[in-house]
């Protein structure tokens, strides 16, 4: 059974209205999956969140409530390649960082309450990450049903060089405010 079979399929951007709250996460990575088909099962496919940040905005856009987590890890090695772009590694894990089980408990916990529109700079791997902490975790997947929003796919049509066809969060916010991002990862 594949993932997109399980129901864990994000679902299309622009199903969002009536939505009264915003739930905006972003997992930093282990690593990326080998195979975005596999179910949440195959343990060797998919990396492990290694820091897990969200914040939540009323639909007016007044913040609610902002949360941020390392955590600590079990059983996994970091790809030198995600540890080059967030920073972490596996000795600070070890020293600043929970189990999974309570930080992915209040996430859960947050999508039940305020049953959000979930917006991400990526919201495939978000979406899917996250999804496969609670399956690690022995939770339900409060993921499920929620509609989604992808503010990579919508920088598509602006106009992008040859070599990127999607903005990336920190271009995009350049763009839009016409300053640098500060803490992108947190």
């Amino acid at each position: 059974q594949t993932v997109a079979d399980a129901g864990h399929a994000p679902t299309p951007p622009g199903r969002h209205a009536g939505k009264e709250s915003l739930l905006c996460p972003e997992p930093e990575t282990s690593g990326i999956p080998r195979d975005w088909n596999q179910p949440y099962s195959s343990r060797a496919n998919w990396p492990h969140i290694a820091q897990l940040a969200w914040v939540v905005f009323t639909r007016e856009g007044r913040e609610v409530k902002t949360e941020n987590h390392y955590i600590r890890p079990s059983d996994y090695d970091m790809d030198p390649a995600a540890g080059s772009v967030h920073g972490l590694t596996l000795a600070f894990l070890h020293a600043h960082g929970p189990s999974g089980l309570p930080v992915m408990q209040r996430l859960h916990d947050d999508l039940l309450r305020y049953k959000p529109l979930v917006v991400g700079p990526f919201i495939e791997l978000d979406y899917h990450m996250v999804g496969v902490s609670f399956h690690r975790a022995g939770l339900s997947n409060a993921l499920l049903g929620l509609p989604t929003f992808c503010t990579m796919r919508l920088t598509g049509r602006f106009w992008q060089p040859v070599r990127q066809q999607y903005l990336r969060l920190a271009d995009l916010y350049q763009r839009q405010f016409g300053q640098p991002m500060l803490r992108q990862h947190d």
